[in-house]
């Protein structure tokens, strides 16, 4: 399930961490907050453990404190995030499930997961693209130094070339 509040979230997480909800940036809190929340967005639409954010908040030195500060930093985010939801309410956004929490939204609306997904999206094609155009279409330089296109090119293929592409020589 996504969120259902009606109020699109974007999430930055190339940079610093940043929020914006219907165009306006959202105030976030202190660091380990943004960085629960970074770490949430990084998997939106998964649990996430609370040792695992644990780990990745404290790094080896864990206070006996870590299961309430992460409880806190949950708290401050729904805040955040849901500022129109109860203090008790649950969560239609951030939600709590057993052992963890979950980031309830579309993994697209964070910029690192749609930035992975284009470039893999990019390379696929590039790759599909190189296998039945040489060069893609592309010019490239010919032996005389001036540029040819690999389209219909009669001359003999030079020893930089790929080999076998079929198109020249």
């Amino acid at each position: 399930m996504l969120a259902t509040s009606g109020e699109p979230l974007r999430i930055q997480l190339l940079g610093p961490v940043r929020v914006w909800r219907d165009g306006q940036e959202v105030p976030l809190g202190p660091p380990k907050q943004r960085a629960v929340l970074a770490l949430l967005a990084s998997r939106a639409g998964e649990v996430v453990g609370v040792d695992h954010i644990i780990d990745a908040l404290w790094d080896g030195d864990i206070p006996q404190t870590a299961t309430n500060g992460v409880h806190t930093y949950v708290a401050g985010l729904r805040r955040a995030l849901e500022p129109g939801r109860g203090r008790r309410a649950a969560g239609s956004i951030l939600t709590s499930v057993s052992g963890g929490y979950c980031l309830r939204m579309d993994p697209e609306q964070v910029d690192a997961t749609l930035f992975a997904r284009r470039h893999a999206r990019a390379r696929r094609a590039r790759t599909g693209e190189a296998r039945t155009r040489p060069y893609g279409g592309t010019r490239r330089p010919s032996r005389s130094g001036t540029a040819t296109r690999t389209r219909g090119c009669r001359a003999p293929s030079p020893p930089w070339s790929a080999p076998g592409c079929g198109t020249c020589g």
